[in-house]
C-alpha cells in the first residue's frame, strides 16, 4: 500500500519520474501477488493499477493524449468488471460452501435419527 500512496502523492505533486517509478513498483507487487495467489481479485488490481499509471502518464508526461486516456479508461473499466466478477464468484462459492455444510449437517442428523430409530425398534434379547 505504501508504493501506491507514494505514487498518488507524487502524482499530486506533479513529479512524473517518481510517479512512474512508484507505479512500476506497484505493478511488480501486484504481479507477485497474482503469481502467488492466482485469484481474480488480483487481476482486477493489476488492471486498475495499469489504467491508473497510464492515466497519470498521460496527465503528467504526454499532456492529455486522448487515445491513451481512452486506453486508461478501458483498463479501469476492465478492472471494475473483474472486481464485480471476483465479488460475485466469492459470494457464489460461499453460498455453495454453506449449502454443502447444511447438507452434511442434515445427513449427519438423518443418520443419527435413523440409528436411534433402528436401535429403538430392534428386539431386545434377554
Amino acid at each position: 500500500i505504501g508504493p501506491w500512496i507514494a505514487k498518488d502523492m507524487f502524482w499530486n505533486l506533479e513529479f512524473p519520474v517518481c510517479t512512474l517509478l512508484c507505479g512500476a513498483i506497484v505493478l511488480v507487487l501486484v504481479m507477485d501477488y497474482m503469481r502467488r495467489a492466482g485469484q481474480l481479485h488480483f487481476a482486477a488490481e493489476l488492471l486498475w493499477a495499469c489504467g491508473n499509471i497510464i492515466w497519470g502518464c498521460t496527465e503528467l508526461v504526454l499532456k492529455d493524449n486522448l487515445p491513451l486516456r481512452l486506453l486508461a479508461a478501458a483498463f479501469l473499466a476492465a478492472g471494475l468488471v473483474a472486481t464485480v466478477a471476483s465479488g460475485a464468484s466469492a459470494r457464489l462459492q460461499k453460498g455453495a460452501e454453506e449449502r454443502n455444510g447444511e447438507h452434511r449437517t442434515l445427513v449427519a442428523k438423518g443418520l443419527a435419527a435413523a440409528s436411534l430409530s433402528s436401535s429403538a425398534q430392534a428386539p431386545r434379547q434377554g
